[in-house]
């Protein structure tokens, strides 16, 4: 309380092995294939842990003063691996540059900044999540630091756009999903 802090909550569901509890995936439709239901299921899971972390935010009186950031490293597994999720229209999945591999969630709830159930259509990547959150928090980037990223406060606040032209990535290994460099 009164100061700062950043805390990171990194699930590992939904992510391979696909695990799931057996109740949970019983409990879904059956004529859904048995990879879709476990996906859902470990979907549901992270769902309830993330739903844990906004109660204690709220119960704690910490909400209003808490930025949550909500995003994943990859498109849906729909893919060589298997396919229990659909990226469609996009083409590929995780693993793959075509859009499918990199489009992802992103959602921000920040009390003040951000207007509840509004959607913004500028392209970011999660190299942009470091200097929003330096300056969210108050801090400073040092000049000699390189950053790739750039502060979404303008997108946030609704208040501007980005200055950036365009997004690059570079994958310069063969995966197990398909991709390739």
């Amino acid at each position: 309380r009164g100061r700062p802090l950043f805390l990171w909550v990194s699930l590992n569901a939904p992510h391979t092995p696909m695990q799931a509890p057996a109740a949970a995936v019983a409990a879904l439709p059956s004529s859904w294939p048995r990879e879709v239901r476990t996906y859902a299921a470990m979907v549901e899971a992270m769902d309830e842990h993330i739903g844990d972390v906004l109660s204690f935010l709220k119960t704690s009186g910490l909400e209003q003063n808490t930025i949550v950031c909500f995003t994943s490293d990859n498109g849906g597994l729909s893919t060589s691996e298997g396919s229990p999720t659909s990226n469609l229209p996009l083409r590929g999945g995780k693993g793959w540059t075509y859009e499918g591999g990199i489009r992802e969630p992103f959602l921000v709830r920040w009390p003040g900044v951000t207007s509840e159930n509004s959607v913004c259509d500028v392209p970011v990547m999660s190299l942009d999540l470091f200097p929003t959150l330096v300056k969210a928090g108050g801090g400073k980037i040092q000049r000699r630091m390189i950053v790739d990223g750039v502060d979404l406060m303008p997108l946030l606040s609704g208040k501007g756009d980005l200055k950036r032209d365009s997004l690059y990535w570079h994958y310069p290994h063969y995966s197990n999903q398909g991709g390739f460099p």
